[in-house]
């Protein structure tokens, strides 16, 4: 008896230590928008000309996150032959995650223009400095009205094509027309 009360409360103990340790670090549910931008609010660029967007390059803006929605991306993706929409989970561990700089070589080896759009804020890995052509994009969650991440992902991926009702990484685009999406980006 004293040993099934003995493994019991190992158990209960793990489970609750279990717990907390990924509570404590889970991130995706919300945007985390405020908090990032409260701690750093000079890596933000926002109230950008659209004419512009599709011109800046991660250099020349000394890594800040442009703030869109899926209609500024869609006239970027518009002008472009073939194009790769990335959504980048800044702490993903999975296998269908890639670094930023693996996923820009890939497509710069097929002539296809990546844009990387964050599924949400994280203030360490967005002050990483990348080896990439362009910024990083962060979704307005002012401009769609909420912080939760499955919502303003959904709301964004409908302004880019109404036709996108997936939960994959990536979506191709073909002379601004989306294609198919993919889980991983050698699917592609």
């Amino acid at each position: 008896m004293k040993i099934t009360k003995f493994i019991l409360s190992i158990i209960i103990c793990l489970t609750f230590t279990t717990s907390c340790a990924i509570k404590g670090n889970f991130k995706g549910l919300y945007s985390y928008y405020k908090k990032t931008e409260s701690a750093n609010p000079n890596l933000f660029l926002k109230s950008i000309k659209i004419d512009s967007l599709c011109l800046y390059t991660y250099e020349n803006l000394k890594s800040k996150i442009v703030i869109i929605n899926g209609n500024d991306l869609k006239k970027c993706i518009s002008q472009k032959e073939l194009a790769l929409v990335y959504f980048w989970n800044p702490n993903c561990k999975s296998k269908i995650c890639y670094p930023l700089e693996l996923v820009e070589n890939y497509c710069s080896s097929r002539n296809i223009d990546l844009f990387i759009v964050a599924e949400y804020y994280d203030l360490d890995q967005m002050q990483v400095s990348h080896n990439i052509k362009r910024p990083i994009f962060g979704i307005d969650t002012k401009y769609y009205k909420t912080n939760l991440t499955k919502k303003y992902l959904s709301h964004f991926l409908k302004d880019i094509d109404i036709n996108i009702t997936t939960d994959d990484r990536y979506f191709y685009f073909k002379n601004g027309v989306f294609s198919k999406s993919y889980k991983s980006v050698y699917d592609l």
